[in-house]
């Protein structure tokens, strides 16, 4: 699946979201209809039904005015497009459109050198492009060697070192293969740092420890019962 382009002038307003906030504020007026409504209901000498627990919307104006006004501030905000940092505190890229609170956060965050929230947003769908189409390639390379009944194999393609699959997979690989693939999975862990999990040189990956590399938090790979993290697998190849 590709993410559309998109190129965003920087002139242009935040109409939809200037739509969406017309919108909510009709909403507003209809709950706190509906709760007049409801309170007059329960009140009466006269109610002869009571609504469940599915319709009752007590506060529920107040809370909805009060996500409307972080809604419009955000609005605001993001009109003068403001410079917003790249990643987290903790090193992690924004994908999407921010919510309100991640605009605050991510704003606050800026330095001097970052760019503007227009700019950033279209870097962060072209890059999220990139991901899901290497993803998808990825997932193409299958093993295509011949099963039992001679149909091509459709299971994944074993993992080499540099970022490619090839035909074989584990169960169809022939001995030789897998015995020079198991090889250099173990020279990428004793000859190079992971980045996905911090492993110095000579120590295995720890599945279950990740850091983020270039925005994202990288996945393990698998192999004849060797884990490695995908970024130290491909920093191997760079590195020969």
């Amino acid at each position: 699946m590709k993410v559309q382009k998109a190129t965003i002038p920087l002139t242009i307003k935040a109409k939809l979201e200037r739509d969406l906030l017309a919108a909510g504020r009709e909403l507003s007026k209809a709950f706190k209809i509906y709760e007049q409504a409801e309170i007059a209901l329960r009140t009466s000498p006269d109610c002869l039904l009571r609504p469940d627990e599915s319709m009752q919307f007590e506060g529920m104006s107040r809370s909805f005015d009060q996500a409307l006004g972080e809604w419009r501030r955000a609005i605001d905000l993001v009109e003068t497009n403001p410079r917003v940092a790249e990643r987290s505190s903790r090193g992690r890229a924004w994908r999407d459109p921010l919510d309100p609170g991640g605009l605050h956060y991510f704003v606050s965050l800026a330095g001097p050198d970052d760019l503007d929230y227009r700019t950033r947003l279209q870097q962060a769908w072209e890059r999220e492009e990139f991901r899901l189409e290497a993803m998808e390639e990825d997932l193409a390379q299958v093993c295509g060697r011949a099963t039992r009944n001679g149909t091509p194999c459709q299971s994944l393609g074993a993992y080499w070192p540099g970022g490619a699959r090839k035909s074989g997979c584990t169960r169809h690989m022939t001995p030789d293969e897998k015995a020079q693939l198991s090889a250099l999975w173990d020279e990428v862990v004793a000859t190079i740092d992971c980045p996905g999990c911090v492993s110095r040189a000579g120590v295995a990956c720890d599945p279950d420890k990740m850091v983020p590399v270039d925005g994202f938090f990288p996945t393990p790979k698998s192999f004849n019962g060797r884990v490695v993290h995908t970024p130290r697998l491909n920093a191997f190849a760079s590195s020969t």
